[in-house]
């Protein structure tokens, strides 16, 4: 059964302008504990990046992650066994929707 399938999807102009959509899907989430007893939630993020190669090596880019702002479970911290009320703070949240703005110099 696949756990994860991460993909980008790029398409680039011969002037140098990107698009790169991208899926991380999560389908089935993993065992929180060691007894395989709670499963984590599936999930799928969606992002986009986009931006302009430029002469000289530079470029400049927006880089727009978990465009749908999905709440999901991105780490665990695995104990013996989960379904116990005691155990319940060991998931970690993963990050909400961000927007990054940027430039890269490369020579």
């Amino acid at each position: 059964m696949p756990t994860v399938l991460r993909t980008v999807l790029s398409y680039q102009r011969p002037d140098g302008l990107y698009i790169a959509p991208s899926l991380d899907w999560t389908p089935v989430g993993g065992f929180a504990d060691y007894a395989n007893t709670v499963r984590t939630p599936g999930y799928a993020l969606l992002g986009l990046q986009a931006g302009m190669k430029l002469p000289q090596g530079f470029s400049v880019y927006v880089d727009a992650r978990n465009l749908t702002d999905q709440r999901y479970i991105s780490d665990v911290a695995a104990v013996i066994n989960a379904s116990s009320p005691a155990n319940q703070q060991i998931y970690y949240p993963g990050d909400g929707r961000a927007i990054f703005v940027g430039a890269r110099l490369t020579f």
